[in-house]
């Protein structure tokens, strides 16, 4: 007579050979498109078998699967409708990322790596690149103030140093006045100013009655700046000298690199490459001036203004240290960050830049362009707010 326990064993051993021919059906029907590392049967080395494992997903896919790797966006994604970030574009000169068409703006270094000192330009060639027919003055104007608002906005102050312009009464980069680039209208202080004047307004004047340009804005700090360094000053005269030629240079330097392709030796660059060149030869007779026999400082040059690298000549990066450590002195006196007194600087090398972008875009350019060129405009005043500040040590 059969038990109970007959039947359950031969229940077992049919589940156990079921499994087991199971299995092998298994083995032996499925395939891996060839990437399997057991690739042992003729199908599989022709690569005929039905597809499910996929290398780029790294995964079992089914054979109609789509893969969900983008090239674009060096990632794994998983709804093959996506859409890939937006593409950014990666601006060496700039030193950083831009998303957007104001990419044309640069913000470059003065005087080597770790400066704190800096020039912002537009570029003239990436912003025309970026229009189909002709460039609209207007339109170029009001884009160029735009950008150098966004810079000097930029432009850190410590809460001291507005303390301190507070309690002095000056304005700071933060008042300055912006206006808009509209139909011609006449008058400095309108709300709108003509672009035949090109950044007039802009970079301004410290003896006229328009009290919200950079010159303005500069000119009182600039004399606390040269007297406090004065004061500070083993040697005065000859430091408030140093100071001045050392500040010529970086101007220049500010002017070279926001004077785009200037140093091409044709057309109307000639003017921007004749006009460094003099002024570059009389800052370095300026500087060996000072420590000359004949300046009466009893000094020896501590180093050379100009330095030759790679056969090209540069300014020295320790004409920087120099400044620095006299801006030092000053911001301690001051009680202010020295960074306070090295942005001032960058906010006025604004109106070489501006300066720069004047002549570049008002001798070779179309005539829709040079329409706001004009024979005198404002410069730089800092140099004669320097020079003329007087030595009361």
């Amino acid at each position: 007579m059969k038990t109970k326990t007959d039947y359950f064993t031969k229940f077992i051993t049919f589940c156990v050979l079921s499994l087991f021919l199971i299995t092998n059906m298994i083995l032996f029907t499925s395939c891996d498109n060839g990437n399997s590392p057991n690739d042992n049967t003729n199908e599989e080395q022709n690569n005929n078998a039905p597809t499910d494992y996929c290398k780029i997903c790294d995964g079992v896919q089914d054979k109609d699967h789509q893969h969900d790797y983008c090239d674009t966006c060096d990632d794994i994604q998983t709804d093959p409708n996506h859409t890939c970030p937006p593409a950014t574009d990666i601006c060496d000169i700039c030193e950083g990322t831009q998303t957007d068409a104001s990419h044309y703006f640069h913000v470059e270094t003065i005087g080597g790596e770790g400066s704190a000192y800096k020039v912002a330009y537009p570029n003239w060639n990436d912003y025309r690149s970026t229009f189909t027919g002709e460039v609209d003055p207007l339109k170029m104007m009001q884009d160029f103030q735009d950008n150098y608002e966004n810079y000097i906005n930029s432009l850190e102050f410590s809460d001291k140093f507005k303390a301190y312009c507070t309690d002095k009464g000056y304005q700071t980069p933060a008042d300055i006045d912006f206006k808009t680039f509209d139909e011609y209208t006449s008058g400095l202080s309108t709300e709108t100013t003509s672009y035949k004047n090109n950044f007039d307004y802009l970079i301004g004047s410290t003896t006229d009655d328009y009290n919200k340009s950079i010159n303005d804005i500069c000119k009182p700090i600039f004399e606390d700046i040269t007297q406090n360094i004065i004061a500070t000053s083993d040697n005065p005269a000859l430091d408030k000298d140093s100071l001045w030629v050392c500040y010529r240079a970086f101007k220049l330097e500010d002017y070279k690199k926001a004077y785009k392709d200037f140093e091409n030796s044709s057309g109307y660059n000639t003017f921007g490459k004749d006009y460094y060149d003099t002024e570059k030869q009389q800052i370095i007779d300026g500087w060996n001036w000072i420590y000359s026999t004949d300046s009466n400082y009893g000094a020896t040059s501590p180093f050379n203004i100009y330095i030759s690298e790679n056969g090209t000549e540069k300014l020295n990066p320790e004409a920087i240290q120099h400044i620095n450590s006299m801006l030092t002195k000053a911001a301690s006196r001051m009680n202010v960050n020295v960074n306070d007194l090295q942005n001032m600087i960058n906010f006025s090398f604004v109106m070489d830049s501006l300066d720069a972008v004047h002549d570049y875009t008002s001798i070779g350019q179309s005539s829709s362009i040079t329409q706001h060129n004009c024979n005198t405009y404002p410069t730089n005043e800092m140099l004669d707010i320097i020079d003329n500040t007087e030595i009361t040590k």
